[in-house]
């Protein structure tokens, strides 16, 4: 055995890290079974492109392999998609009541497609 089990959930490796839950929170190991971003997100996908989605409090934004976040947390739903061909679809709240507008960003968080209805 490599990896000890010590997990409360892992995903399998993408992009050389695992996705891992330890203590209700998200972090991410390397090969090894080393922890290379420490559990802190209460949310987290698998690594696409060298970015994945995380989420602290009620917002979202992306982070790269050294755990800093490449795209802000401002995002505020619970439904994402991982980058694909440099972009990622995020929904972002119109109104308090309202369904959320769907919009497109690159890898710096800039929107090529405005978020629309």
């Amino acid at each position: 055995m490599i990896i000890e089990p010590q997990f409360e959930q892992a995903s399998p490796f993408s992009e050389e890290y695992a996705l891992v839950k330890l203590n209700t929170k998200f972090g991410y190991i390397d090969k090894s079974g080393t922890v290379v971003i420490s559990p802190q997100f209460e949310w987290a996908s698998d690594f696409s492109e060298g970015l994945a989605v995380a989420k602290l409090g009620a917002k979202i934004g992306y982070i790269n392999k050294d755990g800093k976040f490449a795209v802000p947390l401002q995002f505020e739903a619970d439904e994402y998609d991982s980058f694909s061909g440099g972009i990622a679809r995020v929904l972002v709240r119109y109104k308090v009541n309202y369904p959320f507008k769907i919009g497109y960003i690159d890898a710096k968080g800039r929107f090529i497609w405005k978020p629309t209805i």
